[in-house]
């Protein structure tokens, strides 16, 4: 391909599906747009997209770097199955304030925007939290700390009452081709680094609130062949001059490389939300997905983790045209009330 867009696999599929689905310019069933206010006062641009019925079955999140009017053929969709959808642009991209330096804010942003979902007056039915590749990060992480500090969370009013019905205020997570953490961007998980694909996509969208033009292939094979010699931090400070990259974007770089690989366990053991895992043989970041559904949950007394796979990679090209059927099936499943265990499906589906 000649675009190095093809080599920065955290170019999400939901983004690419929902694009031919709703121009940018259509709000379904009226958009209300909202201004999510965080504790050191940074301003996160969030629509809420309503379904045509008058009881919603709950609440979908989805938070994005990529600009939220890309996920509005997913609002669409979702709010046609009876869903509110709220959309957002992470901190410092697109309308929402801020600096965007990858992967450092996602669990304390999406824990202010739970919380104020959670806090809606005249609202019913659980939350469910959903993304694609780096948004599948932000759900994810959203997740974790509203587990961490649940006796905090603003209007638990609303989760007790969940609770007393046996589904937990956040009823799922949906991760998608997930990355996980900027570190583990970095390197898979035997070690080998992903010197090109992270040139490409730190350029592209790191420190930038609108994506940057694309380095060519012929530049990032330059970078690549370089780093193999220099490193992948020497080499951004010798070739600087083609990136133009600021200084706290080259310190970010630098923090990167040098970050080690959290533990799964340690990170998401105590999660308590269930969770479906969508990954694919050919993903980018395939090696994480079963040990991240392992490890979901794993310290809790009722883990509900499920990882779907099949012959495709990170933008889901031909996957399983039931796919979709299956995902939906899921949620169902986590939205009537919990049993005293797991829900009864498989941890682990293959499709053919």
């Amino acid at each position: 391909m000649s675009s190095a867009r093809s080599m920065t696999p955290e170019t999400a599929p939901l983004e690419t599906a929902s694009r031919r689905k709703l121009p940018d310019a259509v709000h379904p069933h009226g958009a209300e747009k909202q201004q999510i206010i965080t504790a050191d006062g940074a301003t996160l641009h969030t629509e809420r997209h309503r379904p045509t019925e008058e009881t919603p079955r709950g609440d979908v999140l989805i938070r994005t770097p990529y600009g939220l009017a890309h996920q509005r053929g997913m609002a669409a969709s979702l709010t046609a199955r009876g869903f509110r959808c709220w959309l957002q642009d992470v901190r410092g991209t697109s309308a929402s304030s801020g600096v965007f330096d990858p992967y450092r804010t996602e669990a304390d942003d999406g824990l202010v925007t739970v919380r104020h979902i959670l806090a809606q007056q005249n609202r019913s039915g659980p939350l469910m939290l959903m993304g694609s590749s780096y948004g599948a990060t932000c759900a994810l992480e959203a997740a974790r700390t509203a587990d961490h500090t649940a006796s905090t969370i603003s209007a638990r009013r609303d989760g007790q009452a969940h609770m007393a019905k046996g589904i937990p205020a956040i009823a799922g997570v949906i991760a998608i081709v997930p990355t996980i953490g900027r570190g583990e961007t970095a390197h898979a998980m035997d070690g080998t680094p992903r010197v090109r694909d992270r040139f490409g996509w730190w350029h592209q969208y790191a420190f930038t609130r609108h994506r940057r033009a694309p380095l060519s292939n012929a530049q990032l094979d330059t970078l690549t062949r370089e780093a193999a010699e220099h490193g992948p931090m020497e080499t951004a400070r010798r070739r600087n001059d083609l990136l133009g990259w600021p200084p706290e974007q080259m310190e970010a770089w630098d923090e990167m490389w040098r970050q080690e690989p959290i533990s799964l366990e340690d990170h998401f053991g105590e999660s308590t939300a269930p969770l479906l895992v969508i990954s694919g043989e050919r993903d980018f970041f395939a090696d994480r997905a079963e040990p991240l559904r392992a490890a979901w949950g794993c310290r809790t007394t009722h883990q509900d983790s499920t990882l779907i796979t099949g012959p495709w990679g990170h933008s889901l090209k031909g996957r399983d045209p039931n796919l979709r059927s299956r995902i939906d099936r899921w949620i169902d499943t986590r939205l009537r009330p919990r049993p005293n265990g797991p829900h009864e499906d498989e941890t682990h589906e293959r499709t053919r």
